[in-house]
């Protein structure tokens, strides 16, 4: 199972297209989702109270109506996804929501979406080959910098972004793998 943990808040905007979308992703493996809001204030708890009220759900998939309300097709023969939510009662910050859904997560493969869809759902099918299926990975960091077009960044955040991975990639004698 392929547990996905998305830390979240003030998403309202977001969720719902993030939630079809990653259901979508790798349609033949099951998924459980958990949201971590963060104590959001922009309708973001009150959504997910309305679509997730009680403990079960699980369906075929994750479609999103008309009126932007979930619909859990019934579950098939093939995959499942499950959808839990957990509730911070104060804002602890994206690390401590990050820390909430590990501890709940019982997949033995783990992603951590961010809400923004600034990571694409639709490239975990290469991330799942490295680490499931060929086994010749135990951990990937994704990073929005390289392959597909993305927004300009600030000269600072780039060059902390090539520190960090180079720093990654010398103290786990590792290369940089480019998709």
């Amino acid at each position: 199972m392929l547990s996905i943990i998305i830390p979240i808040y003030n998403e309202c905007l977001t969720l719902g297209t993030l939630l079809a979308r990653v259901s979508r992703a790798l349609p033949n493996v099951s998924k459980e989702i958990i949201i971590v809001d963060d104590s959001s204030t922009d309708g973001t708890r009150e959504w997910l109270r309305s679509n997730f009220a009680g403990k079960n759900h699980v369906g075929s998939g994750i479609e999103i109506d008309s009126s932007g309300q979930v619909v859990l097709p019934p579950p098939g023969q093939g995959s499942t996804v499950s959808v839990r939510v957990e509730y911070h009662p104060y804002s602890r910050g994206k690390g401590a929501a990050v820390q909430s859904g590990l501890a709940l997560a019982t997949g033995n493969i783990i992603v951590i979406q961010h809400p923004d869809l600034g990571y694409d759902p639709e490239d975990w099918t290469e991330i799942y080959d490295l680490v499931a299926i060929r086994k010749i990975a135990d951990v990937v960091y994704g990073t929005r910098q390289y392959g597909r077009l993305h927004r300009a960044l600030l000269f600072h955040h780039y060059l902390g972004n090539r520190v960090i991975s180079f720093l990654f990639n010398a103290l786990y004698n590792q290369t940089t793998h480019r998709c």
